[in-house]
């Protein structure tokens, strides 16, 4: 028997199916059922980040699956949220109100809640803007 295992994806679901073919003739001689794998919830966060127009590091996001529902708020060290998004997709480019955030150390907060609503992450953290 020869054996192909089919995967495909979601964002926040991983499916398998096995189908066994006869070797001699590549009949198909059993499908087995489709299997659902929901992804853990994982986050992400750089401890850096490089907004110089290099095409390198140019963008701070925090990567991650298994989110359904994400939110994330960024500080500056005198407290100003200088960014907030709903959206793993969206980065924060070291703008702050059309400028250039200066040199230093940024906060995070961000909260994560699972495929399925039973698991939350909520995690903070500090990363560097270099230049």
């Amino acid at each position: 028997f020869l054996f192909n295992v089919t995967h495909s994806q979601t964002e926040n679901i991983d499916i398998y199916r096995i189908v066994a073919f006869q070797n001699y003739n590549d009949h198909i001689y059993s499908i087995s059922n489709t299997v659902h794998v929901i992804k853990p919830l994982l986050l992400y966060a750089p401890n850096a980040f490089s907004p110089d127009g290099d095409g390198v590091n140019d963008h701070f996001s925090i990567k991650g699956q298994g989110a359904e529902e994400y939110y994330v708020e960024i500080y500056n060290r005198w407290g100003q949220m200088v960014f907030q998004s709903e959206d793993m997709d969206i980065a924060w480019n070291g703008e702050y109100r059309g400028n250039q955030s200066p040199i230093g150390t940024y906060v995070y907060q961000v909260k994560a809640i699972n495929y399925g609503g039973d698991k939350i992450i909520v995690k903070d953290g500090s990363f560097a803007l270099i230049r």
